[in-house]
């Protein structure tokens, strides 16, 4: 027994279930354990079934026993939720009997009367006389109706739909009265809910909190300061809402109300950990329900990366949906469908995921009348599809996707623009170009999208076409909506015009000075550095140190040729831009950049780590610190676990397959360097000379001379440049050389002969 109940306390229901089935058995005359038992039973029921068995165990409990009072309370209290009447006459009658200065008794009597009033039953009517003789027996007339008043509230507020709105409307004063005579704080909390339910939104607790005192019931002054955070939270008050939590839970440490508005709030500051930590609490607290309640749990546990906690969570919030006798409503089912496909998708099972948000999307789209409805879910559901299908290399499948989404009113023009790389990428080049031009139009006017189908036209179509796109924009631009300095002036560098480029960057510069970093990268590109580092360590251009650092190292990494002095200057701007800015991930890009042209690998693997740690979702940073740290033969294991993050967040890119298999080949480890190699050719859109030239060295170092030679060929007929290649590659590119013309001399020699 004394288990039992402390399994109750912990709101473990199914150990003290199974305590008193021990008991049942154990005791000669197993009458209280069989109420316990059927009790716990009582609480742990969330199904339709679960609750009738508990019904009939409190039935059979009575038969034994007609008067047990605890067994009639229990037994009426249920009967009315599963609307049995003839059950729950007869246990008011008993009750009633025995109990009827019980004010609980009393409320559940008077249910029963005003819900089953064409019944036979022995239950006195509720009249005036009655209500006037129980007053006598209760003391002072005027204590006694106040008391009366509030307990009415309180019923009211927990049966808002069973009682009359002219009944509400006519005591509302009577109840703000009652509650003034009184002065205590569950009067003035009781008032304060009357009010919030039935007449002003706006209506204070100031006065039940100001009534909390040693006196106050601890469960009381619990449910004050649970409703004042809940107000204070909706009012858009975290911190305060946060202050009166904390004294909540001093009250009451057992109550998983509490913790789950801990856990919004927490979610909604962005703070994960502590977030997860409130709504953990909540979950045990409840005993691993309600379904809502598991849905935020499992949501934060995936927000936070805790993907390792989220199966077994899963699969008891599928049990719980599998055996609810209510189906959840669709929000909750959305959710929870959503939380099992990033679920898939951080375990690589994309197929799997695509099925559930493909779910998610008929659910969310079915019978919806309202355009709020939809955009609450479709747009996060069709990302996390288009991320699967890129994934899986489903280009056309994911470019069809976004020209669906962006095909919809108001949908905005970088809709097409995702439409177009995933054509590009698939390698229809039609399609691209059609979707490029609709984002064109779309955005109404000319800047980075309209720039990027420029380069998409010099690619599929030759630098002629592209020129011929800007020349046309931009007389078109001279009769209606100019296009910005700045933007023309990148696209006429794009298709080879370097003069009316710089032309128009110095137009921009005059307006706007953090366009004379545009300028001076363009004078470099074009061969006159010295008047590039004369822009940039000019202290009347004003701009921060990062910018200038930034600028001066694309300068330095983009010019064809550099002076002692010249290198000497950018390398001390661009030192301090990175002591002074020690955070800018994209300074410290540039620097990467800037570094490796010096041939500084230390410092450029130095700032690589940095970006890594700094922005861990930054692929390209992840990949290039992956092949210095090959490069330089060390941490092998960091560089393939660098470039296993880049893959598992952006799917079969070329350029990073190409990376695994050129490290897994300087680990000697060719065999298994192919297949990452022969992938990395195949999803390339182009003929990539260093990967046939990475192919080529993984076949020599296999033994395969066959195909080494046929990659070597394609390696050469691109053809390959040897100054683009870091140190290993050179190395590979001269042995494979040196290997297959000493053979064709051999040859040669052999056929003269």
């Amino acid at each position: 027994m004394a288990a039992a109940r402390s399994h109750e306390t912990n709101r473990d229901w199914e150990h003290a279930a199974k305590c008193y089935r021990e008991l049942i058995v154990l005791q000669s005359s197993p009458l209280e354990a069989s109420y316990r038992h059927a009790w716990v039973s009582r609480q742990a029921a969330t199904s339709l079934a679960e609750k009738e068995e508990a019904f009939f165990q409190l039935e059979s409990v009575l038969k034994r026993a007609p008067f047990h009072l605890a067994a009639l309370q229990s037994h009426l209290d249920l009967a009315l939720e599963l609307d049995r009447a003839p059950a729950a006459i007869r246990s008011a009658e008993r009750l009633y009997s025995i109990d009827r200065r019980n004010v609980t008794t009393l409320q559940m009597c008077a249910e029963v009367v005003m819900r089953y009033p064409t019944e036979q039953f022995v239950l006195p009517s509720i009249s005036k006389e009655s209500l006037s003789e129980l007053v006598q027996k209760f003391g002072p007339v005027p204590q006694w109706r106040d008391s009366l008043v509030i307990e009415f509230a309180n019923y009211c507020c927990h049966h808002p739909d069973s009682v009359d709105s002219q009944l509400t409307s006519a005591v509302g004063a009577a109840i703000t009265t009652a509650a003034d005579h009184i002065g205590s704080a569950k009067a003035h909390f009781e008032s304060w809910h009357f009010a919030r339910i039935f007449g002003e939104e706006d209506a204070s607790l100031d006065s039940a909190r100001r009534r909390i005192d040693d006196e106050c019931p601890r469960n009381v002054a619990y449910e004050i300061y649970l409703a004042s955070a809940k107000d204070a939270w909706l009012g858009d008050k975290p911190d305060d809402a946060k202050s009166f939590l904390t004294k909540a839970i001093d009250m009451k440490q057992n109550d998983y109300r509490c913790y789950e508005l801990l856990g919004d709030v927490y979610q909604a500051q962005q703070e994960s950990s502590q977030c997860t930590v409130a709504y953990l609490r909540a979950w045990r607290l409840a005993g691993d329900h309600p379904l809502e309640l598991g849905i935020k749990l499992a949501e934060s546990l995936a927000h936070g990366e805790r993907y390792s906690a989220l199966p077994p969570l899963v699969k008891t919030l599928e049990n719980e949906v599998r055996k609810s006798a209510i189906t959840p409503d669709r929000t909750l089912r959305i959710r929870l469908q959503l939380v099992y496909a990033r679920l898939a998708m951080r375990q690589a099972r994309h197929e799997d995921a695509l099925q559930k948000l493909e779910r998610c999307h008929m659910l969310a789209t079915r019978n919806c009348s309202h355009s709020d409805e939809l955009d609450e879910w479709v747009p996060a559901i069709e990302t996390l599809q288009a991320q699967c299908l890129v994934r899986l290399g489903k280009y056309a499948d994911t470019a069809r996707l976004f020209e669906n989404r962006a095909s919809k009113i108001d949908s905005p023009a970088y809709q097409w623009r995702a439409a177009a790389r995933a054509w590009r990428t698939d390698g229809n080049a039609f399609a691209a170009a059609r979707c490029y031009r609709n984002a064109v139009f779309k955005q109404g006017g000319y800047s980075e999208i309209w720039l990027e189908y420029v380069s998409f036209l010099k690619d599929t179509r030759g630098i002629d076409e592209a020129a011929r796109e800007v020349t046309f924009r931009h007389r078109r631009a001279q009769q209606g909506a100019a296009i910005a300095d700045q933007v023309l002036a990148q696209a006429w560098e794009m298709v080879g015009r370097p003069g009316l480029a710089i032309q128009h960057y110095r137009l921009a510069a005059q307006h706007e000075a953090k366009d004379v970093a545009a300028l001076a990268i363009a004078l470099a590109r074009q061969g006159q550095v010295h008047d590039a580092l004369e822009l940039i360590a000019d202290d009347s251009w004003s701009v921060s140190a990062p910018i200038r650092a930034h600028t001066a190292a694309i300068v330095g990494a983009n010019a064809a040729n550099l002076s002692t002095a010249s290198k000497a200057t950018i390398m001390q701007i661009v030192q301090d831009g990175t002591t002074a800015a020690s955070d800018d991930a994209t300074l410290l890009m540039a620097a990467v950049q800037w570094y490796t042209r010096c041939q500084s690998t230390s410092d450029a693997m130095e700032l690589l780590k940095r970006v890594v740690a700094l922005q861990p979702e930054n692929v390209i940073a992840a990949n290039n610190l992956a092949m210095m740290l090959a490069d330089e033969g060390c941490e092998f294991e960091r560089a393939i676990e660098c470039i296993d993050n880049a893959l598992k967040q952006t799917g079969p890119v070329a350029e990073f397959l190409d990376t695994k298999g050129w490290i897994l080949v300087q680990m000697n480890r060719s065999e298994e360097a192919i297949p990452w190699l022969i992938k990395a050719v195949e999803q390339s859109s182009s003929q990539d000379p260093i990967t046939h030239l990475h192919l080529a060295a993984a076949y020599m170092d296999h033994g395969d001379r066959v195909h080494a030679r046929e990659y070597l060929a394609a390696a050469r007929a691109a053809p390959i440049l040897p100054e683009l290649l870091n140190t290993s590659e050179q190395r590979a590119w001269a042995t494979l050389q040196k290997e297959f013309t000493q053979l064709a001399s051999a040859r040669a020699d052999g056929v003269a002969w």
